[in-house]
C-alpha cells in the first residue's frame, strides 16, 4: 500500500470520528432541549418544582449554595443577566449572593447596590477591592478571590456576570452534587451548562456582523461539539461561564497538587509553578493579616463589603484552590483537569446539565439610518474584526493547555471537514470520481444540521417558561420582542452569516496559531509555552 493511501485512509477514518462525534452532539441537543420544549409539560415542571422547594421537609436535602458573580464594567444586558440570581427557584435562605467588584470606580457597582436594594430578602453582599487584589495574572480570578475566600457555603456556583440562566438552573444542578452524586465510578466535582451566545444589536440591518457571528458559533459549531465532547466525556471540556463545584475539593485538588509537584521537585514560586510570587506575596499578606475583615491589610487591597461582615474571617491560607489558577488565563479548563485529576485516588468528574446560559453580546457601538451608508458598512467590518480578535484570543489562551485538541479543532469545521471527507471517500471508493458531489451533499447536511440546531437552541429556556410573558425573562432573549426576526431579517441573510463564519474558521486558526498576544478587558498578556502567561503593554 502506497504511502498517499494510507494517508487517504488516514483522513478517511478521522472524517468518521468527527462526523460521529458531531451527531452525538446534535442528537443529544435535539433530544434533550427540542423534544422536551412543549409549554404543557413545562407548566407541570415548573408547578412540581415551586411545590418541592416550598414544601420545607421535602428541600432538607437541598445543599446550601454561595453565587459567585465576577463583575467589571457594563456588560450589555447586564442589568436582567445579574437579576436572574435573584430569580432562581430555589430557598431563599438556602443560598447567598456575591458580587464581586473590580473596583470602586467601577461603573456596574451602582447597578449592584440597586439589585442588593430592590430584593433586601435574599442574603446578597458586594466585595469591592480598592485596590484590585493581585493574587496572579488572571483578572477574572483576582476579582473573584475575595467573594471564594468569604463565601459562607461550600457549593459555589461561578457564574460570570454578562450570562443570563434560567430559574431552575441552580435547582438542577445543586440537586446534583446530593446522594451519591457518582457518574462512571466517579465523583461529580464539576457542573456545568451549555453556552451560547445572542445577538442583542437591533433594527433590520447587518451592521453588527460581528455578533451575529458570535451567536453562530456558539449556537452550531461550538454547541455540536460541546455536546459531543462531554457525551463521550473521556476527559473534561469545561467552558467557564457557569461552573458548580465545591471549595473544599478544589482547595483538597490544589492541595495534591502541589504535593505532587513537590515530590517532582517543584520549586513553589518557579515559573514552572501555577503559583507565581504575585499570588505568594498576596496570599502570605493575607494570612499574615490581623485585620478583622479577611483580605483588609493586604499589601496589594483593602477590601470593602457591602453588607455585615463574617464573624469569622479566613484567609487565602484556608482556601487556596482558586487563586492556584491565577497565572492562567484560560483558568475553566485547568479548574477542570484539576478536579478531574486530583487527588490521584479521588478523581473527579464533570457533568453537563443540559441548561442553556445566554450571554447577551453587541459588538457594534454606533448604527446609522440606512442600509446603504457606507460608515454603517465599515462599522459592521469593525465588528468582524471584534468576532475575530475574540475568537484569536481564546484559542491562543488554550493553545497550549490542550495543544492536540486545537491542533486539530479546524478539521472539525464543515468546510476543512468536508474537504478532507470528499478527498478520501472519493480516491478509496470511487476511483477519484464524484468528489465534488460528495462535497456537496456533506455542506448541505451540515448545514440542515445547523439550521435545526441554532432553532432548538435558541428557545431552549422556553421549557421552564409556559408563559412568554413572564417579568423574570429578559427582552434579549430570542423570541421575547416584535424585532427578534428583524435582528436576523430573512434566511438569505442568515444563510450569509453561515457562510461567513464557516470560511472565517480556517483563517482565525491560522491567525491563533502564529502569535501569542491577547487582549482581555483592556489588559494585554502573552502566552507562554508551560501554560501561563506573561503581563504586557498594550499597543
Amino acid at each position: 500500500m502506497a504511502v498517499i493511501e494510507y494517508v487517504q485512509w488516514l483522513l478517511f477514518i478521522w472524517y468518521i470520528v468527527v462526523t460521529l462525534l458531531g451527531l452525538v452532539g446534535y442528537c443529544q441537543i435535539i433530544r434533550k432541549f427540542l423534544f422536551r420544549v412543549n409549554y404543557l409539560k413545562g407548566t407541570l415542571v415548573q408547578k412540581h418544582l415551586k411545590q418541592f422547594v416550598e414544601d420545607e421537609p421535602k428541600n432538607t436535602d437541598l445543599p446550601y449554595v454561595s453565587i459567585l458573580r465576577p463583575i467589571k464594567g457594563l456588560d450589555p444586558g447586564l442589568e436582567a443577566c445579574l437579576e436572574s440570581s435573584f430569580h432562581q427557584v430555589y430557598p431563599v435562605k438556602k443560598y447567598e449572593i456575591i458580587f464581586c467588584v473590580a473596583s470602586r470606580s467601577d461603573p456596574a457597582l451602582l447597578l449592584a447596590r440597586q439589585l442588593m436594594a430592590k430584593y433586601p430578602n435574599h442574603d446578597c453582599r458586594i466585595m469591592v477591592d480598592e485596590t484590585e487584589s493581585r493574587f496572579g495574572l488572571n483578572p477574572k480570578i483576582n476579582n473573584l478571590m475575595k467573594g471564594y475566600i468569604n463565601a459562607k457555603h461550600d457549593l459555589l456556583w461561578v457564574w460570570d456576570s454578562n450570562v443570563w440562566a434560567g430559574k431552575l438552573t441552580m435547582l438542577k444542578s445543586a440537586t446534583t452534587f446530593s446522594g451519591k452524586g457518582y457518574e462512571r465510578g466517579r465523583k461529580i466535582k464539576v457542573v456545568h451548562h451549555v453556552p451560547l451566545a445572542v445577538a442583542t444589536s437591533p433594527g433590520s440591518r447587518i451592521l453588527d456582523l460581528g455578533s451575529k457571528l458570535d451567536e453562530m458559533f456558539m449556537t452550531t459549531a461550538h454547541a455540536k461539539y460541546y455536546m459531543g465532547l462531554n457525551t463521550v466525556n473521556t476527559a473534561p471540556c469545561v467552558n467557564g461561564k457557569s461552573n458548580f463545584y465545591r471549595r473544599s475539593e478544589l482547595d483538597e485538588s490544589v492541595r495534591a497538587l502541589k504535593l505532587e509537584e513537590k515530590l517532582k521537585g517543584v520549586k513553589s514560586g518557579s515559573n514552572a509553578s501555577p503559583y507565581g510570587e504575585a499570588y505568594t506575596a498576596a496570599s502570605s499578606s493575607v494570612a499574615n493579616s490581623g485585620n478583622s475583615s479577611p483580605l483588609r491589610g493586604a499589601s496589594t487591597a483593602t477590601l470593602i463589603e457591602e453588607s455585615s461582615p463574617k464573624s469569622n474571617p479566613v484567609s487565602a491560607r484556608d482556601h487556596p484552590g482558586l487563586g492556584y489558577f491565577a497565572q492562567y488565563i484560560g483558568e475553566d479548563n485547568m479548574i477542570a483537569i484539576a478536579l478531574w485529576n486530583y487527588p490521584r485516588s479521588k478523581p473527579g468528574y464533570s457533568k453537563l446539565i443540559h441548561e442553556a446560559v445566554y450571554q447577551p453580546v453587541n459588538h457594534a457601538n454606533f448604527y446609522t439610518s440606512h442600509d446603504t451608508d457606507t460608515s454603517g458598512w465599515m462599522e459592521s467590518l469593525s465588528t468582524v474584526k471584534n468576532y475575530v480578535n475574540r475568537r484569536t484570543r481564546w484559542l491562543r489562551v488554550r493553545k497550549y493547555m490542550v495543544l492536540a485538541a486545537t491542533l486539530l479543532e479546524p478539521s472539525t469545521e464543515c468546510l476543512l471537514a468536508g474537504a478532507m471527507g470528499s478527498y478520501a471517500i472519493s480516491r478509496l471508493f470511487y476511483n477519484a470520481h464524484n468528489q465534488t458531489t460528495i462535497l456537496a451533499l456533506h455542506v448541505l447536511t451540515w448545514f440542515l444540521i445547523d439550521v435545526s440546531q441554532w432553532h432548538t437552541l435558541r428557545r431552549a429556556y422556553k421549557f421552564y417558561y409556559a408563559d412568554q410573558h413572564d417579568p423574570t425573562l429578559p427582552s434579549f432573549l430570542p423570541g421575547m420582542t416584535s424585532t427578534d426576526k428583524s435582528v436576523w431579517f430573512s434566511a438569505s441573510r442568515w444563510v450569509l452569516v453561515w457562510v461567513i463564519r464557516e470560511c472565517l474558521a480556517l483563517p482565525i486558526w491560522i491567525i491563533a496559531m502564529v502569535g501569542e498576544d491577547v487582549n482581555w478587558r483592556g489588559e494585554a498578556f502573552v502566552i507562554t509555552k508551560d501554560d501561563g502567561a506573561k503581563r504586557t503593554h498594550l499597543q
